[in-house]
């Protein structure tokens, strides 16, 4: 994992780096003699006996808000550094809203100084108010002294934390994608040539590696050799500190703030499709920039690269809101799609530079896209992405390279080692029709089966398209191994269609007031079908939950919800005894409702209360 420091000049980012990894950060003679950080520091941290993170340290001075971004693209998590004397400072703000722009919101905050202040606990307990509204409102806060050593431990368990909360999922999916990695240092290394540090944002690079340079002359190296701390392997994957050395590169060949990529993977270009954001400060901010529609005085930060932008948002965006919108750049920039970047007007002496950012949607957007497409495009999964952009090449069409380099990583049409396919819309079409049409010939064939064999299917990348078109728009389900229609019970499951109306009924008659998995098994238990498939049944069709030993009806589930996401809202902080008046039930039923609202994001858990959770308010009931 790779976190970046943050906060205001002078709070002692360096210090506490060097009292967590012991190594100085600060590592040229004029950062020495002016004794502020000027240049990107890096160091390992190692937060427990098998995790070390990677700490990238980022200047905190105003006018190197350019050299901080360049080392904050890509991150995971932020170490947010604020002095217990001054508090907050203007570029404690501008870094906290840097951070809102790029999505981090995994952190910690570290309150230096401590040891200068009378009360540690007031100090923090202001710090903790300053922070509200902020991406890390609810991160912990560690009063430390790095020069005694005071709360270095704890900071250091603190950081161990954000591992566990590092996504999996989410870095399987970077895996996944075509490598990247930000160049931030070149060097040459006695011996062995020229060697390039970096961060690896997605992707899998390994020895031996054909890689190129973007922007640069297209001239292709290879990878002879990685490092990782000090330690040579031989691949790594995201979210990695690495050193890469190139064959046949020599420094001056490399240009600082490059990507490397494989050859052919990213557009490097001028114009892009994006989701904007606009943070909810440029209200406060001068009246050119109070809302965002069209601006042309923007400077936009993509990894390390920067260029001057033109923006020109579907609809006026207000402070707060995101929404989507065409950017155009005075110079080409390499353009990951998906990847997050900054937008920064003129400082503002309270809240600096920082206004806005986004996330590039389509890397090479076609001329005469309307609003309601990038809109689509906002909210589609990848299979609607692509679908949506063979839709829009019409009778052209379009290959799977095309698409990997506008949309990112594809993996259903990857055809490693055989030519690019070609896709159209027409195409697609049949092809989709032509799967749901065998898919009702295997019911009407053989009523008794579950279905078509998806596997008969899935060998083409054309078919596996259309079955993923085909799923996401509810036109087949997948059952087992097999594909479905959503209406299809096969003449076997009747029984089981029965228990479970049966099943439901009586769960329902119990409403929050729930039978236990015990009672149900008594009641409905030793039947012809199994009851653990009756209730995997229901909970597919979404009529019940199954959370802390009991089964809940989903309906009553949706309104207890909507009740707690009100009382949230204004608030409120609830608690057992809320829950036992609102929803009318003993404590029995009360904490598996409660933890069952935690772990939908509804509510999140402080002590022996809840408040709002990251999901309050969004999206349908539920089954989590």
């Amino acid at each position: 994992m790779i976190i970046c420091t943050a906060g205001h000049v002078d709070h002692g980012k360096t210090t506490l780096v060097a009292a967590l990894t012991g190594i100085d950060c600060d590592r040229t003679a004029e950062e020495k003699r002016r004794g502020i950080t000027i240049e990107l520091g890096f160091a390992p941290c190692r937060v427990s006996p098998d995790e070390v993170i990677s700490i990238v340290d980022v200047p905190g001075h105003e006018r190197l808000v350019s050299t901080m971004l360049s080392g904050a693209g890509g991150v995971e998590g932020v170490l947010l550094v604020v002095s217990a004397v001054s508090g907050p400072m203007p570029q404690t703000r501008e870094h906290l809203a840097a951070c809102a722009a790029l999505g981090l919101s995994r952190g910690v905050v570290a309150m230096t100084f401590a040891d200068r202040v009378e009360s540690p606990e007031l100090a923090s307990l202001l710090l903790r108010e300053s922070l509200l509204g902020t991406v890390l409102q609810d991160a912990e806060i560690v009063p430390v002294d790095a020069r005694r050593g005071t709360g270095v431990e704890s900071l250091r368990a603190a950081l161990a934390a954000l591992i566990e909360d590092s996504g999996a999922l989410e870095l399987s999916s970077r895996a996944r994608s075509p490598f990247v990695l930000p160049i931030d240092r070149v060097f040459p290394v006695s011996g062995f040539g020229t060697v390039v540090t970096g961060s690896l944002i997605q992707g899998q690079l390994q020895v031996g590696d054909l890689v190129v340079l973007s922007p640069g002359t297209g001239a292709v190296s290879r990878v002879r050799g990685l490092h990782v701390h000090g330690t040579s392997v031989d691949s790594v994957g995201p979210g990695t500190r690495v050193a890469v050395n190139l064959s046949d590169l020599a420094c001056q060949d490399v240009p600082r703030f490059a990507l490397l990529s494989p050859p052919g993977a990213l557009v490097c270009g001028k114009t892009f499709d994006a989701e904007l954001k606009w943070l909810p400060h440029a209200a406060q901010v001068g009246r050119a920039f109070r809302t965002l529609s069209r601006s042309r005085g923007l400077t936009l930060h993509l990894h390390a690269g920067r260029a001057v932008a033109e923006v020109r948002a579907d609809v006026e965006i207000q402070p707060g809101e995101t929404a989507t919108g065409r950017v155009r750049l005075d110079r080409p920039l390499p353009l990951v799609p998906g990847a997050r970047f900054v937008l920064r007007g003129p400082p503002d002496a309270h809240f600096g530079g920082v206004l806005g950012g986004g996330r590039i949607l389509d890397a090479r957007p076609s001329s005469r896209r309307s609003a309601a497409a990038r809109e689509a495009l906002r909210y589609a999964t990848p299979t609607q992405a692509i679908a949506q952009l063979i839709l829009e090449s019409d009778r052209r069409g379009i290959d799977d390279l095309e698409l990997r380099l506008r949309l990112g990583q594809t993996p259903e049409l990857q055809t490693e080692g055989k030519a690019p396919r070609r896709f159209a819309a027409g195409v697609v079409t049949a092809a989709l029709r032509s799967l749901v049409e065998k898919v009702d010939a295997a019911h009407l064939a053989e009523p008794t089966e579950p279905g078509l064999l998806a596997a008969s299917v899935e060998a083409s990348p054309l078919m596996r398209l259309a079955l993923e078109l085909a799923l996401s728009e509810g036109a087949l389900i997948r059952r087992g191994l097999h594909l479905a229609r959503p209406t299809h019970i096969p003449a076997a499951e009747e029984a089981l269609d029965e228990l479970s109306k049966r099943v439901l009924r009586s769960v329902g008659k119990a409403g929050l007031n729930a039978l236990s998995d015990s009672e149900v098994m008594d009641r409905y238990g030793g039947r012809e079908v199994p009851l653990n498939a009756a209730l995997r049944w229901l909970e597919r069709q979404g009529r019940i939950v199954r959370t802390g030993g009991f089964v809940f009806p989903a309906r009553e589930l949706q309104a207890l919800r909507e009740a707690v996401v009100v009382a949230v809202a204004a608030g409120q902080a609830l608690d057992v005894l809320w829950l036992k008046t609102q929803a009318s039930v003993s404590r029995k039923h009360a904490i598996p409702l409660l933890e069952w609202l935690d772990a939908t994001g509804v509510t999140i858990r402080r002590g022996d209360v809840r408040l709002a959770g990251p999901k309050a308010g969004v999206g349908a009931p539920g089954v989590s």
